[in-house]
């Protein structure tokens, strides 16, 4: 169980400082038009909610999973498993959107292959046991890079 927890935690703390500056208004300069900068910064805001939601609702869901694991096997285990799958999906999804919205070719090649990172990994959760490699699943190596791109673009 603190294994899982320590995931949880893990893989929240990595994937919230994914692309997350400090500023995440666009300026007040900002025309009614909005030009690529404004288009980034906006992207930029919307896809730090995305990841900043899915990351609470996954160390939520992580603690549940917790929960789960110490009650036994049975449908608690099925139903958290079920719930950690359609979060990364809806996750994924939400990039997928900013992604679609990027005016910024390097900005919607990131955002689209951490959705699709983050697509891959939850496929893999096939069964309760998985959720004992959720860290592994959730920091994997096209998740880190496309997380090191949004944040150079981002801030």
């Amino acid at each position: 169980m603190r294994r899982l927890m320590a995931a949880a935690l893990f893989a929240a703390l990595a994937l919230t400082a994914a692309g997350c500056g400090t500023d995440s208004t666009p300026s007040a300069n900002s025309s009614a038009s909005p030009g690529p900068d404004a288009n980034t910064q906006q992207v930029c805001a919307d896809a730090r909610k995305v990841i900043t939601d899915s990351s609470a609702a996954f160390s939520k869901q992580m603690a549940q999973i917790a929960v789960a694991a110490a009650t036994g096997r049975g449908e608690p285990e099925k139903t958290a498993v079920t719930e950690l799958k359609r979060l990364i999906t809806d996750w994924s999804t939400g990039l997928k959107e900013q992604a679609g919205k990027a005016v910024d070719p390097a900005l919607k090649e990131a955002l689209s292959d951490m959705s699709d990172g983050f697509a891959t990994a939850g496929a893999k959760f096939k069964s309760f046991k998985d959720t004992e490699k959720a860290t592994e699943y959730m920091d994997s190596p096209q998740i880190q890079a496309a997380s090191q791109k949004l944040e150079s673009i981002c801030g």
